[in-house]
C-alpha cells in the first residue's frame, strides 16, 4: 500500500542545509525544523564537545543525534565563522560531503555584555560586530558563487528587532550589527536575484536561550 509520505515526499528531501550557531536556541530549533521537512544537515558550532563535557543540557553532539533520529544525515563542522581561514575550512568540509548546498541559515551571532556607545570600548564593539555582521559576511561570501553557478539556492540571515529600532542604550553595538546584517542582506540580494537565488534576513525578539 502506497504512503502519504510516498505521495507527497517531504518537501525540502534531497536538499542540504548548513546552520551556523546551531548547537542550541534558535540554531537547535531551524536544523530540527529542516530536518523534520526532509533536508540533511550541517550543524556549525564553536565547539562540537558532547553535552556532558561541556556541563549543559544541549549541544552540537546532541543536535545532531536528535536529526539522525528524524532520518536525516547531520554533518558537524567545528569552526569560528568570524575567522575567514576557519569559514573556509568549514565549507571544504561540507563540500567534501555534499556536491551542493541548497540553504544557510547564518544563525550565529550575539551581543552579551552590551555597553552604550560612550562606554564602549574598541575591542568590545568589535568582538560584537564580528561575531554578528563580519561572521555573516564571510558564510554568504562562501556560498554566493556556489549558488549563483548552480541558480538556486537560498539564504537566511538572522537580524533582529534590534537592528530595525534601538531597544535600549547599551545595544548600540548589537543594533548596529544587526541593522548592517539587513543592508547586507538587501544588498546581496539585489546581487544574487538574477541567479534564482533567494536572499532574506529575519527579526526575532527577545528570547531566552543558553549562553
Amino acid at each position: 500500500m502506497t504512503t502519504a509520505s510516498e505521495y507527497f515526499p517531504p518537501r525540502l528531501q534531497g536538499q542540504v542545509a548548513v546552520i551556523t550557531g546551531a548547537a542550541r536556541g534558535l540554531g537547535r530549533a531551524y536544523a530540527l525544523r529542516l530536518a523534520r521537512l526532509g533536508a540533511d544537515i550541517v550543524v556549525n558550532d564553536i565547539n562540537l564537545a558532547s553535552a556532558a563535557d561541556v556541563n549543559e543540557e544541549l549541544s552540537a553532539d546532541t543536535v545532531m543525534d536528535e536529526i539522525r533520529q528524524l532520518g536525516r544525515q547531520a554533518l558537524g563542522v567545528a569552526a569560528d565563522v568570524t575567522s575567514e581561514s576557519e569559514v573556509q575550512r568549514l565549507f571544504a568540509a561540507v563540500f567534501a560531503t555534499f556536491p551542493q548546498v541548497h540553504i544557510l541559515i547564518n544563525n550565529a551571532g550575539g551581543g552579551r555584555g552590551g555597553k552604550s556607545v560612550t562606554e564602549c570600548s574598541l575591542e568590545a564593539w568589535d568582538n560584537v560586530l564580528n561575531k554578528n555582521l563580519r561572521s555573516t559576511f564571510l558564510c554568504c561570501r562562501a556560498v554566493a558563487s556556489h549558488m549563483r553557478d548552480h541558480r538556486r539556492g537560498k539564504i537566511i540571515n538572522v537580524a533582529s528587532v534590534a537592528g530595525l529600532r534601538p531597544l535600549m542604550p547599551v545595544l548600540a553595538p548589537y543594533a548596529t550589527a544587526k541593522a548592517g546584517i539587513i543592508q547586507l542582506t538587501r544588498a546581496l540580494a539585489l546581487e544574487l536575484a538574477p541567479y534564482g537565488v533567494n536572499v532574506n534576513a529575519i527579526a526575532p525578539g527577545y528570547v531566552t536561550t543558553v549562553n
